[in-house]
C-alpha cells in the first residue's frame, strides 16, 4: 500500500494544496517527508522509476541479471520491468547525464541489452492529489 503522501520518480508531493519538487541530491532517509519507506526500500529524492520494455519473444534472464548487477531493483511487469535506481546508477549504467533533463525521456539501450530491450524510459512524475 502506498503512503498517503505520494513519491514517484524523483518527486515528493508533500503539500496539501500543491506539490513541491525537491532538489536531487544525496539523501539518506527512511521516513515520510523527504522520502518514503516502501517494503523496506528507502525512497529519496534522488531515486527514479524507469520502464524497460522487452523486445517481442525474448528470454529476459540475461537482461534482468545485467540490470540487477548494476544495483537496480527490478519488478516484473506485463511487457517489461519497472526499475528503481539512483541517479548515479542510471548515469553509470546508461552512460547519460540526468542534469537538467526534461521528463519523460528515453534512454539509450546499452549494447549488452539490445537483443532483449526495445526501450528504456524515465516517465514524467505523476501528481497524486486528493
Amino acid at each position: 500500500m502506498w503512503p498517503s503522501r505520494a513519491f514517484v520518480a524523483g518527486r515528493s508531493d508533500s503539500s496539501e494544496a500543491g506539490s513541491e519538487t525537491h532538489r536531487m541530491g544525496n539523501a539518506d532517509v527512511n521516513q515520510f517527508g523527504a522520502g518514503h519507506s516502501i517494503e523496506g526500500i528507502a525512497l529519496a529524492d534522488d531515486y527514479f522509476e524507469l520502464f524497460v520494455k522487452w523486445t517481442p519473444n525474448t528470454v529476459t534472464d540475461n537482461a534482468r541479471r545485467w540490470l540487477e548487477q548494476r544495483g537496480f531493483t527490478v519488478t516484473t511487469m506485463k511487457s517489461g520491468v519497472l526499475l528503481l535506481g539512483t541517479r548515479n546508477q542510471i548515469e553509470n549504467a546508461f552512460s547519460v547525464s540526468l542534469e537538467n533533463i526534461k521528463l519523460p525521456v528515453n534512454l539509450p539501450v546499452p549494447a549488452e541489452l539490445r537483443d532483449y530491450v526495445d526501450s528504456i524510459t524515465i516517465p514524467k512524475p505523476r501528481s497524486y492529489h486528493r
